[in-house]
C-alpha cells in the first residue's frame, strides 16, 4: 500500500514538473514571437516618388520578409499550446486521485 502510494506520489511530482517546464516554455515561446514581430516595422512611409506598384513591392517583400521570420516561432508556440494541454490535463487527472 505504501509502495503504491508512493508511485502515485511520483507520478504527480512528474505530472507537475512537466507542467510548469510546458508552462515557462509557452511564455517564453509567446515572448520571442511578440519581440520578432515587434522588430518587423511597418514600411509604409512618406516617398513623394513613389508610384502604386512600387509600393506594392515594397509591401510584398515586407510581409514576405516578416512571414518567413515567424513562421516558424508561431509553429514552434502552437506546437507548446498543445503539449501545454496535455500536460495540464494530465495534471489535473493526476491530482483527481487525491481528492477522494
Amino acid at each position: 500500500c505504501i509502495a503504491a502510494e508512493e508511485a502515485l506520489w511520483d507520478k504527480r511530482r512528474v505530472a507537475d514538473k512537466v507542467e510548469a517546464t510546458t508552462k515557462k516554455e509557452l511564455k517564453v515561446a509567446r515572448k520571442l514571437l511578440k519581440v520578432a514581430g515587434d522588430r518587423c516595422k511597418n514600411t509604409c512611409s512618406v516617398l513623394a516618388e513613389e508610384n502604386y506598384g512600387e509600393q506594392l513591392d515594397r509591401l510584398q517583400e515586407y510581409y514576405g520578409d516578416c512571414k518567413k521570420k515567424l513562421d516558424p516561432l508561431w509553429k514552434k508556440k502552437e506546437e507548446l499550446v498543445a503539449s501545454y494541454a496535455k500536460a495540464l490535463w494530465n495534471k489535473m487527472h493526476g491530482n483527481a486521485k487525491y481528492n477522494l
